[in-house]
């Protein structure tokens, strides 16, 4: 699962970083397996600064998430101003979120 995650940095200013975790829905109790916060930050000047009549900087916000040809594919907002992709081999982040466990 890709998901965004909101919090205050030690400037005391906001931050949506993207995040993920891998679940085994056969665990009721704690089905949470691994996870990996943040996976992204934001970076970019598109990522880092919106427009300003909106008023939104530092955030990532997840559209989606699909797996294709082996990768996990992730279409995401950057400062909800603009739409970004980024991409990462899922075998790749299945293997480290199954050593960072919960």
């Amino acid at each position: 699962m890709i998901y965004h995650q909101g919090h205050y940095t030690h400037e005391g200013t906001r931050e949506y970083d993207l995040a993920a975790a891998l679940l085994d829905f056969s665990r009721r109790e704690m089905p949470v397996v691994g996870r990996i916060e943040p996976l992204m930050r934001p970076a970019a000047a598109g990522e880092r600064h919106g427009d300003p009549e909106l008023g939104v900087d530092n955030v990532l916000f997840t559209c989606a998430c699909y797996v294709w040809e082996g990768q996990v594919i992730i279409p995401y907002a950057g400062a909800d101003s603009r739409i970004f992709g980024a991409s990462v081999p899922l075998d790749s982040l299945v293997q480290a979120l199954e050593q960072n466990g919960a």
